[in-house]
């Protein structure tokens, strides 16, 4: 093994650097994204990405993930491989992740939520954000 890393940057930094620079392509997605996240009043509220499998879906979420920070949103991600297919499941992982900033949801492989759609679409994606009392998306 070679010696340790010269870099006083926590590993996770390096490689989220190193993606920027490896991820190529989708500028209208992103900038689709970006101009949401600048907005006061997006004119989005959901985006869905679909297509076949390995054509970078999860790497186009990555660099979403990654501009959502970077301009001062709290993310959350929910991996449909990670995740119980169960309201409960999906509510725990959200409710890890609140804070006082305004938050991007990505999820990743909703083909195995897929029995939610109907929660996810009617319930859970409608409800007010926990610190909006007048029923206001944000």
């Amino acid at each position: 093994m070679g010696s340790a890393s010269r870099s006083s940057r926590p590993l996770s930094d390096r490689l989220a650097a190193r993606a920027r620079r490896v991820f190529v392509g989708r500028v209208a997605e992103l900038e689709i994204v970006r101009s949401a996240l600048d907005s006061p009043e997006p004119s989005i509220a959901v985006l869905y990405l679909y297509g076949p499998g390995g054509i970078g879906k999860t790497c186009l979420l990555g660099a979403i993930s990654d501009l959502a920070e970077r301009s001062h949103r709290a993310v959350t991600v929910i991996d449909g491989r990670n995740t119980d297919a169960s309201p409960g499941s999906v509510l725990a992982s959200v409710d890890r992740h609140i804070g006082d900033r305004p938050r991007v949801l990505l999820l990743d492989s909703y083909e195995r939520l897929r029995v939610l759609d109907d929660w996810i679409r009617t319930d859970f994606l409608p409800r007010p954000s926990c610190d909006d009392a007048d029923g206001d998306r944000r």
